[in-house]
């Protein structure tokens, strides 16, 4: 399963950011121990680390994380796809063409209402557990 990681999914993995991390950690967790592929474009992990600007070990936090994402490039297609979009947050929209450029299955959000548009269906981290995650885990 390919994966697209929400900005905020991985803000609230890296910041353990209460009451999202347990269900964003565990999303990001099963997918691994699944062998299934996470995104992000490189483009939000530029947003990452301007939201995370004020915490001294925000490079580090980064380079720890994307040793477990695969870092997606940014083409003028998911530009040109973005402004097109019905999605009316361009960030959103942003990551929604770059999901659909790189075969994503999913899109896992807090906001799976602003994907409402996207062609990616769009997750939150409850949804994305109890639909492909053994109960076990």
């Amino acid at each position: 399963m390919r994966i697209v990681l929400d900005t905020n999914i991985v803000i609230d993995i890296l910041q353990k950011r209460a009451p999202f991390f347990a269900d964003s950690y565990l999303v990001l967790r099963n997918a691994l121990e699944n062998g299934d592929l996470c995104m992000m474009p490189v483009s939000a992990m530029t947003d990452v680390a301007y939201i995370l600007r004020k915490n001294p070990n925000v490079r580090e936090k980064l380079v720890d994380i994307s040793g477990m994402l695969a870092i997606t490039d940014v083409t003028d297609q998911d530009f040109e796809d973005a402004v097109a979009s019905e999605i009316p947050d361009f960030e959103d929209a942003f990551l929604a063409a770059n999901a659909k450029r790189n075969r994503a299955d999913c899109i896992v959000t807090r906001n799976a209402a602003d994907f409402a548009r996207s062609q990616v269906t769009a997750l939150t981290p409850k949804e994305f557990l109890a639909e492909h995650c053994s109960p076990a885990k």
